[in-house]
């Protein structure tokens, strides 16, 4: 499954005028082009690079008098948002602050999301409560999908995992499910010759033995498993997203929706075809 990026700041009730001039001083400081879309409540700025620089919306932010909310899914792994009051950062959040590297206790406790801190940007069909059930389940789902390939885990109980929670997937997912099974089971018999018909004892036969062929199997086989939890089959056989609160992308779909960020999952790379959107590049004037 392809890994998505998506980047996008989003200024409360900013006209274009008032943020041309400081989106043209960062385009030129920070080498980045933009596009803007305004809104009724925002306006959408684009930064090229998927959005990925959070030093972007923070140099926007000192130069408008307004909130400033910087929303960023990294690699299908990691959410993440800072939100600006003025020029102060009133909070921050990473599902996995781990990611890059070891993150100390502090670091953790700054990144893990206060929504009460912008409770007025919250949409009236959302909560404070419901965006912290939003922000638990990115985390969940981020460090959930970090542990999965990582050496030396049990892949038996990867599978167990699977299996209990796709008897929540639509019915129509679960040929999928059965046919990610039979592959396992072919490639067992041809590769190793191994026959066992029995997927949950394969995966438990194979999470012991040392073999790299073995091993490899097994990471094939959670990669597809953890590609099913996040889909599932239509009538048509074309996929479907089934169960997004459990994917870091549904997560940060729910977020955006909860503050009403228009399009927060689009960035500058896709916009490129968009005719008539105000387009910004270093050395504007």
């Amino acid at each position: 499954m392809m890994a998505t990026f998506y980047g996008s700041i989003h200024a409360r009730q900013v006209s274009v005028r008032q943020a041309m001039p400081v989106v043209r001083d960062v385009a030129t400081t920070r080498d980045t082009s933009f596009y803007l879309h305004p809104t009724e409540d925002w306006l959408s700025i684009y930064p090229s690079e998927r959005g990925q620089d959070i030093a972007i919306s923070a140099l926007i932010a000192e130069a408008l008098d307004t909130y400033v909310v910087h929303v960023l899914l990294h690699d299908s792994d990691v959410f993440a948002y800072a939100v600006y009051r003025s020029s102060e950062k009133i909070d921050e959040f990473a599902s996995h602050p781990d990611y890059f590297g070891p993150a100390t206790a502090a670091d953790h406790d700054r990144l893990r999301g206060r929504p009460a801190r912008y409770a007025e940007l919250i949409q009236p069909m959302s909560s404070v409560a419901k965006v912290e059930e939003i922000l638990e389940a990115a985390r969940q789902a981020s460090t959930a999908g970090s542990d999965w390939l990582q050496p030396g885990k049990r892949f038996h109980e990867i599978h167990e995992a699977a299996s209990r929670e796709a008897d929540d997937l639509v019915l129509v997912s679960r040929p999928k499910k059965a046919r990610t099974d039979e592959e396992l089971v072919g490639k067992a018999r041809q590769q190793l010759g191994i026959h066992e018909d029995d997927v949950n004892a394969l995966v438990m036969r194979l999470s012991q033995d040392r073999n790299p062929t073995a091993r490899r199997l097994l990471e094939d086989y959670s990669e597809q498993i953890a590609e099913l939890l996040r889909t599932g089959t239509s009538a048509d056989g074309g996929l479907r997203r089934v169960n997004p609160l459990t994917s870091i992308e549904g997560s940060f779909r729910k977020f955006a929706d909860a503050l009403g960020l228009p399009e927060a999952d689009r960035t500058y790379e896709d916009l490129t075809a968009v005719p008539g959107l105000l387009h910004v590049v270093p050395g504007d004037s």
